[in-house]
């Protein structure tokens, strides 16, 4: 398994678990390695890729934190 389905395993584990913020801040950081080590190589469909799940998990932990403000409150 290489470090790109490695990542996306992780993503799929850590939606299904709750949420803890260490988790997504160190998913973040390997979501930005990726994608820079893909842009460095110059393949652009990986990379690409790897915005996009990065994108949906920043989208994901903001509904997540608005939900746990709506709680609150």
């Amino acid at each position: 398994m290489n470090e790109f389905e490695a990542v996306v395993n992780k993503l799929k584990d850590f939606k299904n678990r709750l949420h803890n913020q260490e988790e997504e801040d160190e998913i973040s950081k390997i979501l930005l390695r990726l994608r820079e080590y893909f842009v460095n190589l110059n393949d652009k469909k990986n990379a690409k890729e790897v915005w996009r799940l990065h994108t949906i998990q920043l989208i994901q932990r903001h509904y997540v934190n608005a939900l746990k403000c709506m709680k609150r409150k």
